[in-house]
């Protein structure tokens, strides 16, 4: 069923580039049931939000008569944007399953990770690679003239990832590569430990009085922070 219903949101991504739009398709299912279907619109209705994630659950929403899509699992063919993953954590949808990345705008894989972060309060379970193209595509897509191929071949179970882990922290062993970072992250630990310091003592002299408290801060921290 999942082949099904992205092969839908694949039908109307290749109906945008018809119209002269960027190829993208998404469908939304509630129950197994598609409650919201659409593609870019964003020339044909002179608007930047238009996009085919955007609509589709705005449509979703109006059927169901709820701004919550609970359980929902939205299809898209390409990687949602920013502006759009944030509508997904908004709708409180279940599932995103996409084909393919949006290397230059793809605001859940590529460029950021916002659709399932733990800094939000809700986090939205992420498939990618269904029906998706051989490689990632670098589509200048969201703004760009140039159309994308659309054909999608599926490839094996391997292929489809499920909550892909948050990239590894960069080993500070690896400092050579990036010794600027590692240096302002090191400055900034020391800053810490220095302010940590300095609080322990306006807690030991509470009593007293700016100028005090000041005096007992140590000047390493007073430069860096």
């Amino acid at each position: 069923m999942h082949e099904a219903y992205m092969r839908q949101a694949l039908a109307l991504a290749e109906e945008a580039q018809a119209a002269g739009e960027v190829p993208v398709g998404a469908v939304v299912v509630v129950g197994g049931a598609v409650v919201g279907a659409a593609r870019n619109q964003t020339i044909a209705r002179g608007d930047p939000t238009a996009h085919a994630e955007m609509l589709a659950i705005r449509e979703a929403c109006g059927r169901i008569g709820n701004y919550r899509l609970e359980g929902a699992v939205l299809y898209s063919t390409l990687e949602p944007c920013v502006m759009c993953a944030g509508a997904l954590v908004a709708a409180r949808v279940g599932r995103l399953v996409f084909a393919a990345r949006d290397l230059r705008f793809g605001g859940v894989r590529s460029k950021f990770r916002l659709a399932d972060s733990e800094l939000l309060n809700h986090r939205v379970e992420v498939v990618e690679g269904l029906l998706g193209c051989g490689c990632c595509r670098d589509s200048s897509s969201r703004g760009g003239d140039e159309k994308i191929p659309l054909r999608m071949e599926a490839g094996p179970a391997s292929s489809i990832h499920t909550r892909s882990p948050p990239p590894s922290r960069p080993d500070r062993r690896a400092a050579a590569s990036c010794p600027h970072q590692l240096q302002l992250r090191e400055a900034g630990i020391e800053a810490l430990a220095d302010f940590a310091q300095f609080l322990e003592s306006a807690v030991r002299h509470r009593g007293g009085t700016v100028s005090r408290l000041v005096a007992h801060m140590p000047r390493s921290g007073m430069r860096r922070l």
